[in-house]
């Protein structure tokens, strides 16, 4: 056996027999004992000279401290996916059975009115969630192919959506919102990143659409397909819901941004 080898034989020997005594001093002598109890466990970092020494954290007594705040369901709500029967009863109390029943989506209902109004800043509306169903009526033009434009007549095609929203009044339509808005704001988050409130984007959509200016005379247009373009290139780029206003007609657009006013007033008058 070489001696590296019975070097290491020795020196596990002689802390085998070290452990052995140190065992047996606790048996025999309890004071030993209880002073090698009172030893903390925690091992103090060793400092190289020269070094500052950091304690290290005393640890946090939670005890005492409140658990962190969770939101909690309205109780005078249903769970937004059970939510459509309520939703469309209180929506029919403010428009009418016909009209809802002719011009809305019932299913999903709360989820269809955020992404409706979440698209109308954007280039076009999701057809597949939007909340209303297509206006009644062919999209009617004047003129011929070298000189097309949006007919007068064709406004009238937006005349119940007009008198739905004028019937009831500003209050009536910030009322029904801020009872629903818990819903609308989880439907938000759930399409949104959750930090962001569903009443900012609202009014940030109120005022694009404030912002928007219809011309009394109608906009020429092109027919190069299927459909109808503004054959101004920058009318043509603008958001669905600009496209909106301007399909409705001057007067009609008018009417709505001043509804749409009264209603941001009161939106931002205090938060839901």
């Amino acid at each position: 056996m070489n001696a590296l080898k019975k070097s290491l034989l020795w020196l596990a020997f002689s802390a085998l027999v070290a452990l052995a005594v140190y065992l047996w001093a606790l048996r025999e002598d309890p004071e030993l004992a209880a002073r090698m109890a009172e030893v903390p466990t925690q091992v103090q970092e060793v400092v190289a000279p020269g070094s500052t020494a950091v304690a290290p954290p005393a640890p946090v007594d939670t005890s005492t401290e409140e658990p962190a705040p969770t939101a909690m369901p309205d109780p005078a709500l249903p769970v937004l996916e059970a939510s459509d029967t309520a939703a469309a009863s209180g929506l029919k109390a403010l428009l009418g059975d016909a009209f809802f029943s002719a011009m809305l989506e019932p299913h999903s209902l709360l989820r269809r009115i955020v992404v409706t109004i979440d698209n109308l800043p954007n280039d076009r509306l999701s057809m597949k969630y939007r909340v209303v169903r297509a206006v009644p009526g062919e999209f009617v033009v004047s003129g011929n192919e070298a000189a097309l434009t949006i007919s007068d007549a064709n406004a009238a095609r937006y005349d119940a959506l007009l008198q739905v929203l004028l019937t009831a009044d500003a209050a009536h339509w910030v009322a029904g919102y801020r009872q629903w808005y818990p819903l609308l704001q989880q439907a938000y988050a759930e399409m949104a990143d959750p930090r962001e409130l569903f009443n900012d984007r609202v009014l940030a959509v109120i005022d694009h659409l404030l912002a928007v200016q219809v011309p009394a005379n109608a906009r020429p247009l092109t027919h190069p397909g299927v459909l109808y373009r503004y054959a101004d290139p920058a009318l043509e780029a603008t958001s669905a819901g600009a496209k909106i206003l301007h399909r409705m007609g001057a007067a009609h657009a008018a009417k709505v941004q001043a509804r749409l006013r009264e209603i941001r007033a009161l939106l931002a008058s205090s938060k839901p």
